[in-house]
């Protein structure tokens, strides 16, 4: 059999950052991450009832189920805020 060896360029390539070390994030970065990460906190459960709302009104309302909005409602169940 023919042993080859295996390139590992890419592996090595995507973990040139990993792992982080935090006293090489600059505070610009990691205040940016902290606000990120708060204003995703925040606004992540909203969404969550928003699409939940908008698929149980499709889904309650006759009116409602035009070919559009079921499309909207399979998109809110898809989406991953």
């Amino acid at each position: 059999m023919n042993f080859t060896t295996i390139n590992r360029t890419k592996f090595t390539c995507c973990l040139a950052y990993l792992p982080l070390i935090p006293e090489n994030i600059s505070p610009d970065l990691r205040a940016v991450s902290i606000v990120s990460i708060a204003v995703n906190g925040l606004t992540c459960p909203v969404i969550i009832v928003l699409n939940i709302l908008l698929m149980v009104a499709v889904k309650t309302k006759p009116q409602l189920r035009t070919k559009s909005n079921i499309t909207l409602a399979c998109l809110a169940t898809s989406d991953q805020s």
